[in-house]
């Protein structure tokens, strides 16, 4: 069976390589030939556009003049040329007005009369027809006279000799496979008497050997390689009959021994069994000591973790306490000393005319006095740490009265190219916090955000709630557990690593003191999410914007005020069971 399939893969492969030769042939002469039949074609179209522009006139003239035998003479002197079969002329209306007819030629209903041209256009027309079961080039064209449309003419052009090159072309092709399937047969003729004959003998003699026949012999003449094979399996197999010989003396005194090792190999069984039985005890109480000791190994990892962070935490809020309590001591004599420039110019501008020279400078005082009362308000702000954060709030309805707020409305007036939008998740969660604080660090965090972006852009305000099931480690840890998140992003130029490390320390400020920034907003914010035991985290990227995300914790589902007292104790209740 294997050597019917070893022949008939030689042959497949043969089979398959002519082909593929064939098939590459075809696909060599193909294009040859369509472009041989398309220059042809347009060979007799120029001829018979040559020879109607030739006889234009003259059959113009003569349909013109309604001289019916001239015209007919005119279409037997086109029809002399070769392969020029039958021609007909039609007047304007497009009837049958002359003809030059082919021996046995009948001419169809199709062509008696023209019906669907449109009479009035000038056009030529060359395609292939055929009529009587036969295949025509068809030249029809319109026949004008000083511009006007007297007839048309169509003529016939006989493809026969154009047919008989294309079937001489197939012949020569049919020819060629022919060739190659006298070649597969002979090439298989060939294989069979050289490689598969041989093939066969060796392979009856395997199948000897395999079968206990030690000792065979094949006989083949050829010096090929399969000769070489024969040589070389006719000293293997006597080989191996001497060497069964050898072993079947050998089997003979083996019993002895294959008893001993009986035994031996019983006791080795017992002692393997005992050793893996204790293997695996040891292996189960030190997998139990390695998970105990890798236990231990991440808890203090995680507590050494936790206390880094607590030390780093506690150095902050130490510094800013510091800061805070300085900031609050120069606040509140600040704030006694502007008591005076902010209202005393007031008092003096009611006084003065607007085209008083002391009117604008006195103003200037006023705005300026203005300014320090909002410093001064930040450095009270700061300074008013450890405030009580107790109240139930919904910080969608926090940003959304921010939104509505002078602050909100004076950032945009002072930043009219920024564009803010809002994405504020409806089932929001409740935290707990101090609005006026919230709405503060929201101010803050916009109008830097605004600033961020000079020529303009978009800042993007959004809140969710948040699952934390990892731990989170960016500029603060942020811990396992429910969140509501704040979310105020821009697409300015970003903050650097130095400057995120610093960026909440009060006074410092990469702006320009006194005229975009105080240096004390961000560290309002951090202050701020400090009260209310959140925390914070920065995305950014230079040239490509900042994120910044507030994360306080949930403290239940929003209640509309009227209903806050009944949600809450319905949250209350259902938290219990």
């Amino acid at each position: 069976m294997k050597l019917k399939s070893l022949r008939l893969k030689i042959s497949a492969a043969i089979m398959v390589t002519c082909i593929l030769i064939s098939l590459s042939i075809a696909a060599a002469m193909y294009p040859f030939e369509l472009e041989r039949r398309q220059a042809r074609l347009r060979n007799i179209h120029l001829l018979l556009h040559a020879v109607f522009d030739q006889k234009k006139d003259e059959l113009a003239n003569e349909i013109y003049a309604d001289q019916k035998e001239a015209l007919e003479i005119s279409l037997e002197e086109i029809q002399r040329l070769e392969n020029i079969e039958t021609l007909f002329v039609y007047d304007h209306e497009g009837k049958m007005k002359a003809s030059a007819l082919s021996e046995n030629f009948t001419i169809p209903d199709a062509i008696k009369s023209i019906d669907n041209i449109d009479t009035s256009s000038n056009f030529t027309r060359f395609s292939k027809k055929q009529y009587n079961q036969k295949n025509y080039a068809e030249f029809f064209s319109s026949i004008e006279v000083i511009g006007i449309n007297v007839g048309y003419i169509r003529i016939l052009y006989d493809l026969k000799t154009f047919q008989q090159e294309s079937r001489m072309i197939f012949l020569f092709f049919a020819v060629l496979c022919l060739a190659l399937l006298c070649i597969i047969i002979l090439l298989n003729f060939f294989l069979t008497r050289s490689v598969i004959l041989p093939a066969s003998k060796l392979r009856n003699a395997m199948s000897a050997l395999q079968e206990g026949d030690f000792g065979t012999q094949v006989t083949i003449s050829s010096q090929d390689e399969i000769g070489q094979m024969a040589v070389a399996f006719n000293e293997m197999s006597q080989r191996l009959h001497r060497q069964h010989a050898d072993l079947t003396s050998a089997i003979a005194t083996k019993d002895a021994y294959a008893l001993e090792l009986k035994k031996s190999n019983r006791k080795l069984e017992q002692l393997n069994l005992n050793l893996e039985n204790m293997v695996q005890e040891r292996t189960i109480e030190l997998s139990k000591s390695n998970k105990k000791l890798q236990e231990e190994i991440e808890e203090r990892q995680m507590a050494y973790r936790k206390k880094e962070e607590l030390e780093q935490r506690l150095a902050r809020s130490k510094k800013m306490e510091a800061l805070g309590l300085l900031a609050g001591g120069v606040a509140h004599d600040l704030n006694n000393v502007l008591s005076g420039v902010v209202s005393y110019p007031d008092l003096l501008l009611l006084d003065l005319e607007e085209s008083d020279p002391m009117y604008k400078p006195v103003l200037t005082i006023k705005d300026s006095g203005i300014k320090a009362a909002a410093i001064v308000q930040d450095l009270l702000t700061l300074a008013r740490r450890g405030v009580v954060i107790d109240e139930l709030l919904n910080l969608n309805r926090v940003l959304k009265e921010y939104i509505m707020s002078p602050e909100h409305n004076k950032i945009q007036m002072y930043h009219n190219n920024i564009v803010i939008e809002t994405n504020f998740q409806n089932d929001l969660l409740n935290i707990k916090g101090s609005p006026l604080h919230l709405k503060k660090s929201i101010m803050n965090l916009v109008s830097n955000a605004a600033e961020a972006q000079p020529d303009g852009g978009t800042i993007r305000i959004s809140t969710y709630n948040r699952y934390v099931d990892m731990p989170i480690r960016g500029y603060e840890h942020v811990d396992e557990g429910d969140y509501v998140v704040l979310e105020v992003r821009d697409f300015g130029v970003g903050i650097s690593e130095k400057d995120q490390e610093r960026i909440f320390e009060p006074f410092y400020t990469k702006k320009t003191m006194g005229r975009s920034g105080t240096g004390l907003g961000m560290a309002v914010v951090w202050g701020t999410m400090q009260d209310h035991n959140g925390y914070i985290n920065i995305k950014s990227k230079m040239n490509q914007g900042t994120t910044f995300e507030l994360f306080f914790r949930q403290q239940g589902r929003y209640c509309p005020r009227r209903l806050k007292f009944r949600c809450s104790q319905v949250i209350w209740e259902i938290t219990k069971l």
